[in-house]
């Protein structure tokens, strides 16, 4: 598949927003002080930025009331699940999962890659979540000191058996990218084979149009047709996903 062209608007690329990015400031403040939540937790302004704020507020087409909302619904869940902390089986044993940053393209946009066959222990979907979460929580601020804000996933499916066509493992990533908005730039499905086929179409009906945009599948071998807007230009990356390749 060829890579999607159409271009999202975002409130920060039209040069309009100022004064709703003014009710955001205020309604994320009201959120990290007020009582409605309520509990012990991590220090929220460090995650309620204006970059995060305007990602809100992107994903929600600068609907202010939709977008808090929204950022809510993440305060409330990171309060409680806790994202940053790391995956219980990969502190017994670093093979468990799979899931890691390799690397930023060349516009600081981190690069993350799993693949099935180097997880050894990932049939547990809630631990997956964990790790995974644990992953993107590590590459925010990264990118964020490299002036990015979005994320290239690389999904090798390498591996992948009928154990793992698992739709709650779907749906649970699809719910918690929910948190995540604006964050993914590309996802790149490599080898997916034809067991991956019904898992797919349960999965595709809850995405909105905009994600699917950004999510295409590839053979590992066409190196050429999707390592290049995969890692936009980062020689290292390139080479490494050229040594994946068969």
């Amino acid at each position: 598949h060829a890579w999607a062209t159409r271009q999202i608007p975002t409130m920060a690329a039209e040069g309009k927003g100022t004064k709703k990015m003014e009710e955001m400031r205020k309604g994320a403040k009201k959120l990290h002080d007020g009582p409605e939540i309520a509990g012990p937790y991590r220090k929220d302004e460090k995650f309620m930025t204006d970059s995060c704020l305007r990602r809100y507020l992107d994903a929600n087409e600068g609907n202010v009331k939709r977008a808090l909302k929204q950022l809510q619904a993440t305060i409330e869940w990171r309060r409680t699940y806790k994202p940053w902390e790391p995956c219980s089986k990969c502190l017994k044993d670093p093979f468990a999962h799979n899931m890691r940053v390799v690397g930023f393209d060349t516009k600081g946009r981190a690069v993350i890659y799993s693949c099935f066959a180097q997880a050894y222990d990932r049939w547990d979907a809630d631990k997956n979540l964990k790790h995974m979460c644990w992953v993107l929580e590590q590459a925010a601020p990264l990118m964020e000191e490299r002036g990015a804000t979005k994320w290239t996933w690389i999904s090798d499916f390498h591996g992948f058996s009928a154990s793992d066509c698992s739709p709650k493992s779907m749906i649970l990533v699809k719910n918690v990218l929910a948190h995540y908005p604006e964050r993914l730039f590309k996802a790149v499905i490599l080898d997916a084979p034809w067991l991956f086929n019904g898992l797919w179409n349960i999965v595709t009906p809850l995405l909105e149009e905009r994600t699917k945009e950004k999510i295409c599948f590839f053979k590992s071998g066409a190196v050429s047709e999707w390592v290049p807007g995969a890692v936009d230009g980062d020689t290292e990356l390139e080479a490494f996903f050229q040594r994946r390749a068969p």
